[in-house]
């Protein structure tokens, strides 16, 4: 039931007091102040029952309507706490996710690391022993010249001392 103003009970109220007044317009003539003062309290018992009681409905309604309000808040306020908890779990999920990712790529980026120093002193061993074949074969290839140099001397001598006899020979025997 809608709750009704002051103004409209006024309203509901005129008829009567109308009636009232048409009447006790012909009866203020005959009645005396008392008899007027006995109708306007026996009135007023009725309004005061009607206020008071329009009052209480009024007040129960305003409590409904608080207690409507604050189990709304009460509702929104729960449900935007369970989201603050939930977007506060995502957010330490996804940094949990992340330290345990960047974690992750430093095992991998030392394990590489390690790989590479590894593979680093592998080839500098494989490069210092070609180097010193390289300088072995040098030395050898070397000393095979030098011997071929000494044999090709040996041999131009030989050749010409064959030669120069061989010349001996045939003088010796043309002679």
């Amino acid at each position: 039931m809608p709750l009704r103003r002051k103004k409209d009970m006024n309203r509901d109220l005129e008829p009567l007091l109308e009636e009232q007044e048409d009447s006790s317009s012909d009866l203020q003539e005959r009645k005396s102040s008392e008899e007027l003062e006995e109708i306007l309290d026996q009135n007023a018992d009725s309004l005061k029952r009607t206020f008071l009681r329009k009052e209480k409905e009024l007040f129960m309604k305003a409590n409904s309507y608080v207690d409507t309000i604050s189990d709304k808040l009460r509702d929104n306020y729960r449900k935007r706490q369970e989201q603050r908890e939930e977007l506060a779990k995502e957010y330490n999920n996804q940094l949990e996710t992340l330290f345990e990712d960047v974690e992750r790529a430093q095992k991998n980026l030392t394990l590489a690391e390690q790989n590479f120093k590894k593979a680093f002193l592998e080839h500098q061993r494989c490069f210092q022993k070609v180097i010193k074949r390289l300088h072995q074969i040098h030395q050898e290839v070397k000393a095979a010249h030098k011997e071929h140099k000494q044999n090709v001397a040996s041999l131009t001598t030989l050749e010409e001392e064959h030669v120069a006899t061989e010349i001996k020979e045939f003088k010796e025997e043309l002679t």
